[in-house]
């Protein structure tokens, strides 16, 4: 369905907001109490409230809206590039080593250089897929490493934007 790379990237956020609120409510207590909607809403409020946190929510639902639709396109532009049924699976494959080698590299990265670079990758990596089948192959790994890399730097920026 062309929804669903929007609704995996709504829920992806949900989680990492549900994963985050209890450090944002300064919740200790019951779990009982946390999962109460008003706990939620006050919770939601506190988030948005917090004006360090904005940039980042804004640029991580972004980027996670564009990896949601780049990797649900993925398989559908791969063999519109001309990528032969038998070596489908190389394309993945050149994808994970990406994820790899950003995840590998990303504490040698300095963060403002992942925070331009990153997305720059991103746009170039998923722009390959539009290339013929040979030159395709160059797109997966690029792909995979600017995803890392910037998802392992918003992670990191996210722990430090927290309130304590």
């Amino acid at each position: 369905h062309p929804a669903l790379p929007y609704l995996l990237a709504a829920g992806i956020l949900l989680l990492a907001w549900a994963l985050l609120r209890p450090a944002l409510t300064g919740e200790k207590g019951e779990r009982e109490e946390a999962t109460r909607p008003e706990a939620l809403v006050q919770s939601l409020r506190r988030l948005l409230a917090y004006a360090p946190l904005r940039p980042y929510l804004l640029l991580s639902l972004l980027f996670t809206l564009a990896h949601a639709l780049t990797t649900a396109l993925l398989g559908l532009l791969a063999l519109r590039a001309g990528t032969p049924e038998a070596l489908f699976g190389l394309v993945f494959v050149l994808q994970s080593l990406g994820y790899t080698l950003g995840s590998y590299f990303a504490g040698r990265v300095p963060p403002a250089l992942a925070f331009r670079l990153g997305p720059l990758g991103a746009a170039l990596g998923g722009m390959g897929f539009l290339l013929p089948f040979p030159l395709l192959l160059a797109a997966p790994p690029l792909l995979g490493l600017a995803v890392a890399l910037l998802s392992t730097h918003l992670r990191a920026v996210r722990g430090w934007l927290l309130p304590k």
